[in-house]
């Protein structure tokens, strides 16, 4: 299986390179020039648990991958999914499976612009990451990837997606009701993405709060009750138990909403916050810590963009 990692940031270098020592053949797409230079001269270095690993990756921009591709995985921003196929869009074949792990909802949409809904695969990913510098990645700790294909099949490109990152060292299941892993980390990100990007504070300093405590649990709520109107079991309970856990142990840490904004980036509100806006409006359900959060965040967002905020 030749596999094609289409956004080579944080998480796009971690699949990558942990798939390269697994022994795939793997491919990183990016369109950072700087950052695809640098993996090709001097190998993708992954610091992990305290260890250095520098990996042998090939790396190249979306004008000079060249087919063929039997697993695209996608791994770009949201706002990134369409102009990214459209960029390899010429490599992808009638055999090619494309498996999102990103943030928020919607990207099935996006992608079933390129190909069937049969070769789509998504799921979530638990599994941290952090972008050091060009060519470099640091990521601290376990996760688990949890796939589905969209049209609920459970073929052979699924149990060669599963053996892959076994082998690359990484947790991964095929879970029939994904959708519900999706809903749940959905309501996990903008219960934490939002609020501490608003309040310019890290996890646990929100935790610390009772306005904030409070804060969280009604946007919780709001996406709860849009995921159940579409007969999606998610639990609130599961969910806030995994809040609470992040409060203990994740408490210096800055969510990537955040980080764009510190970086001066354009954040990822749009599928996060918007996208549960916006599903919730078309079944008749108002979400209104959400809506003042997200308008919040894309003033904020506009004025960073504009280098005029948190400068």
């Amino acid at each position: 299986m030749r596999i094609t990692v289409v956004g080579a940031g944080a998480m796009g270098c971690l699949f990558g390179g942990l798939l390269k020592l697994g022994r795939s053949d793997v491919v990183l797409v990016d369109v950072w020039q700087e950052h695809v230079a640098a993996i090709n001269a001097k190998g993708l270095i992954i610091d992990k648990d305290k260890k250095r690993f520098v990996i042998n990756v090939p790396a190249c921009l979306p004008s000079q991958l060249q087919p063929p591709i039997d697993l695209l995985l996608l791994l770009t921003k949201s706002f990134n999914t369409e102009a990214a196929l459209r960029d390899v869009a010429g490599c992808i074949s009638e055999s090619t499976h494309v498996m999102t792990l990103q943030n928020g909802v919607g990207h099935v949409e996006t992608i079933n612009k390129f190909v069937r809904k049969d070769k789509i695969i998504h799921g979530i990913t638990t599994y941290p990451s952090d972008l050091i510098g060009p060519g470099q990645i640091e990521t601290k700790g376990d996760g688990i990837v949890k796939v589905m294909s969209v049209d609920g099949s459970n073929g052979s490109t699924l149990g060669q997606i599963v053996e892959a990152l076994h082998n690359a060292g990484m947790n991964c299941e095929i879970t029939p009701d994904v959708s519900v892993a999706i809903w749940e980390k959905l309501a996990f990100n903008c219960a934490m993405n939002g609020l501490t990007t608003v309040l310019h504070m890290n996890v646990g300093m929100l935790g610390d709060s009772p306005e904030g405590l409070h804060l969280v649990g009604q946007m919780v709520e709001e996406i709860v009750s849009v995921a159940r109107k579409k007969n999606i079991a998610v639990d609130k309970k599961r969910i806030m138990s995994t809040i609470a856990m992040a409060f203990m142990e994740h408490r210096q840490h800055h969510p990537s909403m955040l980080k764009d904004i510190m970086t001066k980036k354009k954040t990822e509100v749009e599928s996060i916050h918007g996208a549960a806006i916006r599903q919730g409006a078309q079944l008749g359900l108002e979400l209104p810590v959400n809506s003042t959060i997200y308008r919040l965040v894309k003033i904020i967002e506009n004025e960073t963009l504009k280098n005029e905020f948190y400068g």
